[in-house]
């Protein structure tokens, strides 16, 4: 039972740190200009099943990959400030800046990101 467990942890460990070293990949291109990149750490943020949730980086590299013209993540990005988050570390509701990803989505092609646009605009 013992080495089951050390076998357990070990793999653990390996996954841990293959996901680790996979997160600074994605970091590095990002920050090379690979809005691909910038969406897919933005997710894993967001997702936050191998980091913890930070609604902050999330906003940072969903607004970076939505730069780089990645639909999804302007809508995202529109999303998360048109609804907030919790905590005293938390994100804001801003109405501005929940239109301004919305649109920039819009403006890109994504379908989505008009029709969000369109429910949020008076």
């Amino acid at each position: 039972m013992k080495t089951k467990i050390l076998l357990l942890l070990s793999i653990s460990v390996a996954l841990f740190a293959k996901n680790g070293s996979d997160l600074k990949s994605l970091d590095t291109q990002c920050h090379k200009g690979d809005a691909k990149s910038c969406y897919d750490i933005g997710t894993i943020y967001d997702k936050a099943d191998i980091v913890k949730y930070d609604p902050h980086k999330v906003a940072f590299y969903y607004d970076k990959a939505c730069d780089g013209k990645i639909t999804d993540a302007c809508y995202s990005l529109g999303v998360l400030y048109d609804e907030g988050t919790y905590g005293k570390n938390g994100i804001k509701i801003d109405e501005t800046k929940s239109k301004a990803a919305y649109q920039k989505g819009c403006d890109f092609g994504g379908e989505d990101c008009c029709s969000a646009l369109k429910r949020v605009q008076p």
